[in-house]
């Protein structure tokens, strides 16, 4: 169901699949809670929830008779909304902190230095307000790009009307189990 992207789904099917994905990807979202440093590496792993959530939409797709390119056009509003939600929680969440790296950040760059120099500072301001930072919107956050996720999984699935008969991607008796 959720690595390859032949043959077709039903609605039913994409929202099993929608749900195990949000899943993962939520409790993935949750780990700097715990650990910065853990979270960030498992961060990586949302690659193959990204590649599964294609392989969703592209059956998905096919079950209504059409292009599973299309499955660019949710992928697409999904980045587009999660840009938004990652730039818009820090400063609603962790007003303080956000506040103090962008005036630290601020004063960095407007010190003039060399290239190696800036780098350094930065880092030293990612490492003194980062973590704090990371740890006190990783559940907001985390719920808010659930909530997303399952926006535009719900309506691109309610957008695709099922083709009942036999189309060039597979025959819709098929089911993945």
């Amino acid at each position: 169901l959720l690595f390859s992207p032949t043959g077709r789904i039903n609605a039913q099917e994409f929202l099993r699949g929608a749900y195990v994905l949000v899943a993962v990807s939520f409790l993935i979202n949750l780990l700097p809670m715990v650990s910065v440093t853990i979270g960030g590496l498992l961060k990586m792993t949302l690659i193959v929830a990204i590649y599964c959530w294609i392989a969703l939409f592209i059956k998905r797709f096919h079950d209504g008779g059409k292009s599973g390119w299309l499955c660019l056009v949710p992928g697409l509003v999904f980045v587009f909304g999660a840009w938004i939600i990652s730039t818009v929680v820090p400063p609603i969440f962790a007003p303080e902190l956000y506040n103090n790296m962008q005036t630290a950040m601020e004063d960095v760059l407007m010190s003039g230095g060399d290239f190696a120099s800036v780098m350094s500072a930065t880092m030293e301001i990612s490492k003194e307000y980062g973590e704090p930072m990371a740890k006190k919107i990783a559940l907001p956050q985390s719920v808010i790009l659930a909530i997303w996720s399952l926006v535009v999984g719900f309506l691109s699935n309610a957008l695709i009307k099922h083709d009942p008969k036999k189309n060039q991607y597979d025959n819709p008796s098929k089911t993945f189990e």
